[in-house]
């Protein structure tokens, strides 16, 4: 079922807007979190890793012709036990963005990203988002380059929680 929602999803990105050249569509399989030792040193350009946190699923697409982002977040919740809340409790009601990040290894040229507006996400940690984000002129031209991330909106810092993992470029 899962992969029959994946290929779903690709088929809508690519035939939704322009046409579709090779290496137009960028997916993430999953959205992961991190464990309590894998924050400290964690960093795409100055967006820092942020609490541990746990996800059960997700999933996110972009197409790069259309700028069209699409994603979904099950499940997240805490990866540490916290005063406030315990060790795999649900996360607490929050707003994140989710931005895509160009440049990320800052090889070619210093890490820039977009965000996408508010998303509230439920008590239960589940948050989705389907529009348009403005992408920079590096996503497309180095597509290798891409890193999407789950940040805070509604804290200082750039830091972030969770991030797409298992990457393909279609």
């Amino acid at each position: 079922m899962r992969t029959m929602l994946y290929a779903a999803a690709i088929g809508l990105l690519v035939s939704w807007g322009s046409a579709s050249a090779a290496g137009s569509v960028v997916t993430w399989t999953r959205i992961e979190g991190f464990g309590a030792a894998d924050v400290t040193q964690i960093h795409i350009g100055p967006i820092y890793a942020s609490r541990p946190r746990t996800v059960g699923a997700g999933f996110a697409a972009l197409n790069l012709n259309t700028g069209y982002l699409w994603f979904f977040v099950k499940a997240m919740s805490n990866g540490n036990q916290y005063d406030n809340a315990p060790l795999g409790a649900p996360w607490p009601t929050d707003v994140l963005w989710g931005t895509v990040v160009c440049d990320s290894t800052e090889r070619y040229a210093s890490a820039t990203w977009v965000d996408t507006p508010d998303i509230a996400f439920t008590a239960d940690g589940d948050g989705r988002f389907a529009g348009l984000v403005s992408l920079p002129t590096a996503c497309t031209e180095r597509p290798e380059e891409i890193v999407f991330l789950l940040r805070h909106s509604n804290r200082p810092g750039n830091r972030f929680i969770a991030y797409g993992a298992g990457r393909i470029i279609r």
